[in-house]
């Protein structure tokens, strides 16, 4: 059986990309997840911000609203995750911070890029080994940066309109 500091070790000997392969790995195991679960809980957490207002016809069923439905019709698990997803809520305005982080982040790897920083230098000796060739090319990574600070960039726009 392995230990912490087992596993730390591993870890710690991961190439950057493997952790960007795990996010993403993770990140659709959670989608799959979510797919499969219950109608009840699907709605209790793909539900959020502007969708997160109960339709007419909840309101009509029984004149209560999702989260007090929940509790009622699956019991303890519900409303375990009916909890947990009301302590995450944050209001709408706040999501334009996040755009915000977005576009400084994009700002810093670009810094980063044009004057060969020490952080992505950092990362370019631990991805690069002798044995593999580069997945992407520099064109590749630099468009894929351009469309990242676009997006974050049209977000941003769209809850701040400023023109």
């Amino acid at each position: 059986m392995a230990t912490i500091p087992d596993i730390l070790a591993h870890a710690g000997s991961l190439r950057p990309s493997a952790y960007c392969q795990l996010f993403y790995v993770l990140s659709a195991a959670a989608v799959f997840a979510i797919a499969a679960a219950p109608e009840s809980m699907q709605r209790l957490l793909t539900r959020y911000g502007a969708r997160s207002s109960k339709t007419p016809a909840d309101a009509k069923a029984t004149g209560k609203g999702e989260e007090e439905r929940a509790g009622e019709e699956n019991g303890l698990l519900l409303g375990i995750v009916d909890w947990v997803t009301s302590v995450g809520k944050v209001p709408h305005s706040w999501f334009a911070h996040f755009y915000v982080l977005s576009l400084c982040c994009s700002l810093f790897w670009a810094a980063q890029f044009a004057t060969r920083g020490g952080i992505l230098e950092v990362l370019v000796r631990s991805q690069v080994s002798d044995e593999r060739q580069s997945s992407m090319s520099v064109e590749q990574v630099i468009l894929a940066w351009v469309l990242m600070t676009l997006q974050g960039a049209r977000r941003l726009y769209e809850r701040n309109p400023i023109l």
